[in-house]
Formats: C-alpha cells, sequence, structure tokens
C-alpha cells in the first residue's frame, strides 16, 4: 500500500468524522453490515463475515452520502429472559 493511497484513505475518514476502526452504516441501506475503515482500506462485516468492501470511494465522497452508527443487533429490551445467556460459547445454567 503506497502513501498516496493511505492519504485518501485518511482524509476521507475526516470528511466523515471517523476515527480508524470506528465501525458505521450508511443510511441508505437494507442489511445490517457494518462498515469500518483500516490505515489503508474500507472494510465490511456481514452474516460474521470479514472482508475488504467494494463501496466506491466516489459515494463516500458524495454529499448525499449519509453515514449513522450501527444498530445494536440485541438491545437489553430484546432478551425475553427465556433464553440462555452464552458467554464464552457456552450456555451458562440459569
Amino acid at each position: 500500500m503506497d502513501i498516496l493511497s493511505k492519504l485518501i484513505i485518511f482524509l476521507i475518514r475526516m470528511k466523515l468524522h471517523l476515527r480508524k476502526g470506528e465501525q458505521f452504516q450508511f443510511d441508505n441501506q437494507k442489511t445490517n453490515s457494518v462498515y469500518w475503515f483500516t490505515e489503508s482500506a474500507l472494510m465490511k462485516m456481514e452474516r460474521g463475515f470479514r472482508y475488504e468492501s467494494s463501496v466506491s470511494l466516489n459515494w463516500l465522497l458524495n454529499k448525499d452520502c449519509k453515514i449513522r452508527p450501527p444498530k445494536p443487533l440485541l438491545s437489553a429490551a430484546d432478551f425475553d429472559g427465556d433464553s440462555p445467556i452464552v458467554f464464552g460459547g457456552k450456555h451458562e445454567p440459569k
């Protein structure tokens, strides 16, 4: 990765007011995918898989590009109390 690519990623992060590694979602997206910037790429996590995103850098610079913090996948209000609580991959007894 050359210096110019890193500089471009840095400047896009500054435009979007994001720190390196800070997760976000697009306002117009229909999935629960989460995005974040590394030092040299835009990454995406979807269904537990992480990979480099194919989002256009031109879209990120577009004035219509709006981002938001990611929606939580499970909140306390969604918890019914009957489901087992999972810690470290093991089911804890109630």
